[in-house]
């Protein structure tokens, strides 16, 4: 196996370890908006939902333009990029106050992970 085969399947375990770690906290977020002061159970729920999803919405609207970069300048530059970015937003994500700034915290989670497609050598 060559170098860049084996980089590519660690990559590839770390970064489904990363999504799946990501998508635990679902289950957590209801509980954490219901001690930022939210009593509405349907309020609660529209922003749990509005908190998830929008992070999705945000790489979405990333992935292509991070792939475009990193084809540009290069692969390593945008995997520290992606690591750099994720230590700043995780460290900041419990700190918001009120639902509204932590959906903008999510919303900025969005555009940091690692996943735009590998370029083939």
């Amino acid at each position: 196996m060559e170098t860049w085969q084996r980089n590519l399947y660690i990559l590839m375990a770390a970064q489904g370890l990363v999504m799946a770690a990501m998508s635990m906290v679902v289950p957590f977020l209801p509980l954490y908006l219901y001690d930022l002061g939210m009593t509405d159970a349907a309020q609660v729920q529209r922003w749990a939902g509005l908190i998830f999803g929008i992070n999705f919405l945000s790489a979405f609207v990333m992935a292509p333009i991070w792939g475009g970069l990193a084809d540009r300048y290069g692969r390593k530059i945008m995997i520290l990029r992606s690591g750099y970015g994720m230590a700043v937003i995780t460290r900041s994500s419990p700190l918001p106050p009120v639902p509204c700034t932590f959906c903008c915290s999510a919303f900025s989670t969005g555009p940091y992970p690692a996943s735009f497609p590998p370029r083939w050598p």
